[in-house]
């Protein structure tokens, strides 16, 4: 026990501990270690990956102007003077630097293990440590003490966080993380080749009656202090409110065990004997090099870093590059040992690497940088981004904060970027209508008019949008985000306002408060220097910060607003502006296809009509339902559907409105990609209507009113909805409609090419017969056929013309193309003397205008007649050919037949059977007669038949057919009679074995 123990003759040595039995000691220690960091820090990170996304590789996303604008805005909303606050940002820098040399000596205690590190080589620089471990622990007890003092103190709860979250979280857990980790692993694991610590009595850690207290100290703050900085990383950092860029939290906790790898390896090399077992080295270099690849592959791809991000993302390259071509020298000088002097001057290019990496990445991160500007300045900035950031930021921004005379500026700004002539993105001129809509309703609500359309029998009335309560897909609770910027929308939503409170006198602004406090030092100083009174009056009068004499702040429901001093016939006009302006911005972005940009204008235009201060006309309104429905807002899109679902059925909005627009009908079958069952059916109803009148006008060009993308979400729709009978009746339905409407249209061209035909022969003959006759007469006669053949064929040609120009126009540009006639789209009439706003109250406060009772249903079964002409065989050729369809080919053609015919079959078969049943009722208890017994056996068929249907039809929905297509008393005698002969069936038939149920799907 000689050297293992203190108490044996006062000296010890941890070589030997393998003599005395405690080589064990030498092991556990660091696989304890390895264990929290694994499993604990893979938990984080599921953890973070369920709340909010996981890991994204989706770089749209992560960039979102939305998050970077909301974060600018909260940044700005925080400041409490004129300059930006830098503090956070040095501490993170100052991090991301510590991590360059950390990570880039890690996988080089390899080789300095294999072939003996050099004297003058001191580890304990690299994981940025005093060289006295005194100092290092010193370090580690007072941030730990600091944290806790904080947090139980008895100070204000206010100051308190304060100081935590500006000063001691930061510092701890970003800058000083590394040094008091390297620290914590030290003690808990006491490595050869470093300074110890000796305690009072002069035991050190390598006496093993010394370690256990080493151990313990060790461990415990190191699982405090990795523990504590994954908490900070998840749920303290990403709601700080003065940082100009920030990560992605599952990536934040990727980089704390990244840091943290660092001592863990270093601890590692030193306790293994790499010189005898390479292999060991050069899994382990294997492994970091993996790890420091993947991280350097994500942050070139992604640029995780938001906002202004393109020097950390910089840095983060810089770091991960070199640790992997630090990696690689260490691997090559593992498996081909050679003298250490060989491994520095492998790492000689490092510098050219460093320049290059840094240049490659800059280009990078310069495509997602946002500048580090104040939100004017981004606003005024020439990029796109930074002024879609800075609109953003505008929005959610506390104007309070701002200078007084940055106000004009500011919605100047504002309004260039709202001007639809600017090249600007369509979303951010959504957000600047927003703002400008806050701007100017402070004087539009001190008049009584309202804008929009002023004819009431086009416009649509108030209270008309309808939510569907009882749909599960509204019921469904949002999956929680902590990067989610949804719980701030509420703020800037467009609601009917009752009060409006001035905020300009609250003495909210930062700079006011600042300029008085310097006010009155200034008159202090005048009271005891009166000779120069009059100088220093002028120097101290408040002409910077009075308050603008346009602009001024307005609190509504708690969110503070810049208002515009103005008459309110100046409001209505720019109101009566930015409702074109958001209807052409609409027309654009349906025509574009941009998604977000349909998405928000609908919903600005939708929350505007609902607070009643605009009317919009029955096509407008449409547009914008429907430009909803073919968002990704799964909520919004189940609303919007039950309403037009309700409005078509009710005759609010005719289903002729839907011809106006091939958009409308594109857009609102989107909808049957929704993945709730009720409003996918309400849908294909809307659908089936507009086509069961479509097909009626003789002019409708089936090419021109659906697009592929449409086509082929019905396709899809028929395939999939196969067990729920309501759809797929209606889907079918949808698909025999068009095939019904692409025969006749083929049909009517083919009629027209034969009259063309006819017309030609006619005019040879007369030309023939013109020649012939001579004189006066033949002039005449010629002129006449003349004239008739120019106007056919001037008219011939402007039709073709007409068919060209629709089938290669955009989706959002074919208005009215298959009408055969010119009519308005969504352009209502502006009009800023419409109706009172009291009228409009008491109309609102009323119920809404019935339409004339009609009944408006969707003829699913075709009157049961209709079958699609397959074959064009025969002595009278059909001028259609329905083998060359399009729109529906023949293939799907059968199988709707098909399903149809089912259905139709067992219906008949079911009447025949409950016929057969009832005749035998009533003879039940008279004498057999002759040929009874057949009659029973006709029955028993019946019910056989029935059976083998119901059992071995596929794709027919026959289960819900039964329950919710079949009239009443059909469905009893089902449930009486052929229900039990079916689980008769179905549990006789022995089950089915598990690779056959495999080999079945």
């Amino acid at each position: 026990m000689k050297g293992c123990f203190w108490a044996a003759n006062g000296t010890c040595a941890k070589d030997y501990w393998p003599y005395c039995g405690y080589d064990w000691l030498i092991s556990v220690p660091l696989a304890l270690l390895w264990s929290v960091w694994f499993f604990y820090g893979l938990m984080r990170l599921r953890q973070a990956s369920r709340t909010a996304l996981g890991l994204q590789f989706d770089v749209a996303k992560i960039h979102d102007p939305l998050a970077q604008g909301m974060a600018i805005a909260l940044s700005q909303r925080k400041s409490a003077t004129t300059q930006r606050r830098r503090f956070q940002r040095y501490m993170k820098l100052g991090a991301m630097w510590a991590e360059w040399p950390t990570l880039t000596y890690t996988p080089l205690t390899i080789g300095f293990k294999v072939a003996g590190a050099p004297s003058w080589l001191q580890p304990l620089y690299f994981s940025l440590n005093f060289p006295l471990e005194v100092m290092n622990l010193s370090l580690a007890v007072l941030s730990c003490c600091s944290i806790l003092v904080l947090r139980h103190c008895r100070f204000r709860s206010q100051s308190r966080d304060y100081w935590l979250k500006k000063y001691v979280y930061p510092v701890t857990f970003d800058v000083l993380y590394i040094p008091l980790t390297s620290t914590f692993v030290r003690l808990a694991t006491c490595p050869e080749g470093y300074p110890r610590i000796a305690l009072p009595g002069g035991g050190t850690c390598d006496c093993v009656d010394r370690f256990g207290i080493f151990w313990a100290l060790g461990f415990t703050g190191f699982v405090a202090l990795y523990v504590a900085a994954l908490h900070y990383k998840m749920h303290i950092e990403p709601l700080a409110t003065t940082m100009d860029f920030r990560f992605q939290t599952s990536f934040q906790i990727i980089m704390v065990m990244a840091r943290t790898l660092n001592p863990i390896v270093s601890m590692l090399v030193s306790e293994l004997n790499l010189r005898q077992h390479q292999a060991t080295g050069i899994l382990i270099a294997f492994g970091f090099f993996g790890c420091m690849g993947f991280l350097f592959t994500y942050n070139h791809k992604v640029q995780p870093c938001i906002g202004s991000g393109r020097l950390p993302n910089n840095i983060r390259a810089l770091t991960f590059s070199s640790a992997m071509y630090s990696t690689v020298a260490t691997f090559a000088f593992v498996v081909r040992p050679t003298a250490i002097v060989n491994l520095y001057y492998s790492l000689v290019p490092l510098p050219v690497l460093w320049i290059i990496m840094w240049r490659r990445n800059d280009r990078r991160a310069t495509q997602f940088h946002i500048a580090d500007k104040s939100i004017l300045g981004l606003l005024c900035d020439s990029s796109p981004q930074s002024k879609a950031v800075g609109t953003i930021a505008a929005l959610y921004m506390d104007p309070a904060k701002l200078h007084p005379n940055d106000y004009c500026a500011l919605v100047t700004q504002i309004g260039e970027i709202a001007k639809p002539t600017r090249t600007h993105d369509l979303v951010t001129r959504i957000y600047a209508l927003r703002i400008l809509w806050f701007c100017h309703i402070h004087s539009f609500r001190k008049q009584k008019r309202v804008i929009g359309e002023a004819d009431k029998s086009a416009a649509i009335p108030f209270k008309l949008f309808f939510k569907d309560v009882e749909n599960a897909t509204r019921k469904a609770p949002k999956p929680r985000t902590t990067e989610s910027p949804a719980k701030h929308k509420i703020c800037t939503k467009i609601h009917r306002i009752h009060h409006i409170k001035e905020a300009s006198n609250q003495g909210t602004s930062s700079t006011s408060d600042l300029h008085a406090v310097r006010q009155g030092v200034l008159r202090m100083s005048l009271s005891k220097f009166n000779l120069v009174a009059p100088f220093m009056a002028r120097l101290s009068a408040p002409q910077s910060i009075a308050l603008n004499e346009t602009y001024h702040i307005v609190a509504i429901r708690g969110k503070r607003w810049i208002a515009k001093e103005q008459t309110p016939q100046s409001a209505v006009t720019h109101h009566a502006e930015l409702l074109a302006t958001a209807l052409d911005t609409l027309n654009d972005a349906c025509m574009l296809q941009c998604i977000p940009a349909m998405h928000e204008c609908a919903v600005f235009l939708l929350e505007w009509y609902e607070s009643r201060y605009m009317r919009l006309s029955k096509a407008s309104y449409l547009h914008v339902l429907t430009a909803i429905c073919a968002t990704r807002d799964l909520k919004r899109v189940v609303d919007a559907t039950h309403t037009l679902h309700k409005l078509c059925l009710d005759g609010h909005l005719s289903t002729q409105l839907w011809l106006q627009s091939a958009d409308y009908f594109n857009n609102f079958s989107v909808a049957l990609d929704h993945p709730n069952p009720t409003t996918v059916y309400k849908c294909a109803t809307v659908l089936a209507l507009v086509l069961q009148v479509a097909e009626k006008d003789p002019k409708t060009n089936p090419f021109v009113m659906l697009t592929p993308e449409a086509m082929n979400r019905v396709m899809r729709a028929v395939g999939q909805w196969t067990d729920d009978y309501r759809i797929s009746a209606t889907v079918e339905a949808i698909c025999m409609r068009l095939y019904s409407m692409e025969v006749n249209h083929q049909r009517n061209r083919a009629q027209r090419r034969k009259k063309r035909a006819h017309g030609f022969l006619a005019w040879l003959q007369e030309q023939f017969l013109t020649k012939i006759q001579g004189g006066a007469v033949q002039s005449s006669g010629s002129m006449n056929i003349r004239s008739t053949v120019a106007a056919t064929a001037s008219r011939r040609n402007s039709e073709s013309y007409a068919n060209m120009a629709a089938r290669v126009a955009p989706p959002g540009t074919r208005k009215a193309s298959f009408i055969g006639r010119s009519t308005a789209v969504v352009g209502p009439t502006f009009s800023a003397a419409g109706p009172t706003l009291s009228a409009v109250t008491e109309a609102a406060a009323a119920a809404p205008p019935q339409p004339e009772a009609r009944s408006i249903t969707v003829d699913l079964m075709l009157d049961r007649s209709f079958k699609p002409e397959l074959s064009t065989a025969g002595p009278k050729r059909s001028l259609a050919r329905p083998d060359k369809c399009i729109l529906v080919t023949p293939v799907v053609l059968k199988e709707v037949e098909r399903r149809r015919a089912t259905r139709r079959q067992l219906e008949e078969l079911l009447r025949r059977a409950r016929a057969m049943y009832e005749d035998s009722a009533e003879v039940a208890d008279a004498p057999v007669a002759r040929g009874r017994r057949p009659r029973n056996h006709d029955l028993a068929e019946a019910k056989f038949n029935l059976v083998m249907i119901y059992t071995t039809a596929n794709a027919c929905a026959l289960s819900d057919f039964v329950e919710t297509g079949l009239e009443m008393g059909l469905r009893y005698f089902f449930e009486a009679h052929v229900r039990p002969m079916i689980v008769a069936n179905s549990a006789a038939q022995p089950p089915a074995k598990p690779w056959q149920f495999w080999r079945k799907r």
